[in-house]
């Protein structure tokens, strides 16, 4: 319609033009329970003894303290178990593949990493309770601790990377994110930041970030890997896409700057550029999207990109009135029907505006936003025309259909409507 969508040549399809990146479907697996009952019976002479008296005036047990359990027990459980899960996918995929693992890929080294970190963090609980404040140089080591994990898991992020290993890719997007998510604070002691590089002594490193950042652009944007792997690459991308999420949010908005990486190449912009179906990932990547633009500065990064990679114009595309499917009907013939795909995507779209208006100097400079003035002598809709054109058409299904399903109460309908009546305040709120 006119205004520019993403294009590359090398993209995930690896046909030159236009980018129309492959739906991305299957979210990622669930973190299976790590449970232990705890419950065995002491002997009699256990229960006959009294509890040793700590210096803070607490009960202990050979175990810690008996009136509470350290709550980071079951997450460092978790993350092992993670970890576990990784390591045998990686061997399965190096066996496969006959290549060499790069020194084994130092699985230990993380592992003894992991088991230092959850040391310190139980040593740090019963300071706590004792009232003993930490010493700096143990605060130091937590974060030479939590540094070395990060360095660990860069290295073996780049090797699969370079390798074009999706499954070991996946894995170790995965085990960063359950690490962040169980362990906010490793967020601020990630390689990147000045003040943090310099507990390294000098030791050369890539910020976690930026490796993550570099096999999300692999995954959508190269071209060189076989056509039968293309499933492999979708669950990569869809993996990296929520360890994205979960980074996020972690961090403050004046925080996001560290992330600039993941905006620098037309990724996202040729997701978004997809035909939106079952599984894609708009959506998902709109509402990453949305929260990295909270940041002034990732917001003008993204607003000054060029027209055929510019975020904000692909997400403007998706706005297009109608916004519809073709399907056959029963006479075999092409019958234009909406989605409800097409209307999530339009929900996840009118929000991303309303934060782009939140965090943007002045409300012309999106609202008046558009790839060109003319394209073959045909006027270009702005971001705000799209908006009321889509208010106008929502509004005109609901008028048709009602808000109860039609005369026949589908539910189909029903749902489609709620979802419209929502697509009509958010475009009302801009």
């Amino acid at each position: 319609v006119g205004m520019a969508a993403c294009s590359s040549a090398s993209s995930i399809n690896g046909s030159a033009g236009p980018c129309h990146a492959a739906s991305f479907g299957a979210s990622p697996p669930v973190i299976p329970a790590v449970a232990s009952s705890g419950l065995v019976t002491p002997s009699p002479a256990v229960v006959a003894s009294p509890p040793l008296a700590s210096p803070c005036g607490r009960s202990w047990n050979a175990q810690g303290p008996t009136s509470e359990k350290d709550p980071s027990q079951w997450r460092h459980e978790v993350l092992v178990h993670e970890l576990a899960s990784w390591e045998s996918a990686a061997k399965v995929v190096m066996r496969t593949s006959g290549a060499s693992e790069r020194a084994e890929w130092d699985w230990y080294r993380l592992r003894q990493a992991l088991a230092q970190a959850q040391a310190d963090r139980e040593r740090g609980t019963k300071q706590s309770h004792c009232g003993v404040r930490a010493s700096s140089r143990e605060v130091v080591g937590e974060q030479s601790t939590a540094l070395a994990c990060a360095s660990a898991i860069t290295e073996k992020l780049c090797f699969a990377t370079e390798a074009r290993h999706w499954t070991v890719m996946q894995g170790g997007a995965r085990f960063s994110q359950v690490w962040i998510g169980l362990f906010a604070e490793v967020v601020d002691l990630v390689p990147g930041d000045p003040k943090v590089d310099s507990l390294l002594a000098g030791v050369k490193t890539t910020s976690l970030f930026n490796a993550l950042a570099v096999a999300f652009h692999v995954a959508v944007l190269d071209s060189r890997d076989a056509p039968e792997t293309l499933g492999e690459r979708q669950e990569c991308a869809a993996q990296l896409v929520e360890t994205l999420r979960e980074i996020a949010a972690k961090l403050r908005p004046s925080e996001l700057d560290i992330l600039a990486p993941w905006l620098r190449r037309p990724s996202f912009c040729a997701l978004i550029a997809a035909t939106p179906g079952s599984g894609s990932l708009h959506v998902p990547c709109l509402s990453v999207v949305l929260a990295l633009l909270a940041n002034p500065t990732l917001f003008t990064l993204a607003h000054r990109t060029d027209s055929h990679e510019n975020i904000l114009l692909a997400a403007a595309n998706l706005l297009v009135v109608p916004c519809i499917a073709r399907v056959k009907d029963s006479t075999g013939s092409d019958r234009e029907s909406d989605s409800l795909q097409r209307l999530e995507c339009r929900i996840a779209t009118l929000e991303f505006f309303c934060r782009c208006l939140a965090t943007s100097p002045r409300l012309d400079v999106v609202l008046q936003l558009r790839g060109a003035p003319t394209i073959d002598d045909e006027p270009v809709d702005t971001v705000l025309q799209r908006v009321v054109f889509l208010c106008h058409h929502e509004l005109l299904c609901l008028k048709l259909h009602g808000v109860n399903g039609g005369p026949c109460g589908d539910t189909t309908l029903r749902r489609m409507s709620e979802m419209r009546l929502r697509c009509a305040e958010l475009a009302l709120m801009v």
